[in-house]
């Protein structure tokens, strides 16, 4: 399922209570509602800091994923190459790249399975695996960074 817009507005849908609920009335148990792709990057930041899931908004959409099992891929982790642009992101990790930089913190993202980047020539597919040797952030690198983004 694509969650585009939905995922970055307050008051819209819930995947926690409508869209679980929905697939399990359908489907049954074992309806195969497994994954959910949304914008998520540095900057569209709404899946891990906007609450909007839930009764009383009280969950993130990564959160509401997390516990009802449901992977989560992001779409948009370079914006469209708008990261990339330099002094854009924040320097951390030894990540010399600013490519490596948004991709690395995407996908140290508690809830998100992987970043979905769209490659135009063999040495950008070479770039991108090259992050894989270098391990994901642990959780308290992860948030010592989300809280120095968001001062």
């Amino acid at each position: 399922m694509g969650v585009f817009q939905g995922t970055r507005e307050s008051s819209t849908i819930s995947i926690n209570f409508q869209v679980a609920k929905l697939a399990k009335e359908v489907g049954g148990q074992e309806n195969g509602f497994r994954f959910i792709q949304l914008p998520y990057n540095m900057y569209l930041d709404q899946a891990l800091t906007l609450k909007s899931q839930g009764d009383a908004s009280q969950y993130t959409i990564l959160e509401s994923c997390i516990n009802l099992g449901i992977g989560v891929f992001a779409s948009v982790p370079l914006m469209q190459a708008k990261l990339l642009a330099p002094n854009v992101l924040p320097e951390f990790g030894n990540l010399s790249k600013p490519s490596h930089r948004a991709m690395q913190f995407v996908r140290s993202t508690p809830g998100i399975i992987s970043p979905l980047v769209g490659q135009k020539t063999p040495a950008h597919v070479q770039e991108n695996l090259d992050l894989l040797s270098t391990p994901v952030l642990s959780q308290t690198e992860f948030t010592e960074l989300v809280s120095k983004l968001s001062s």
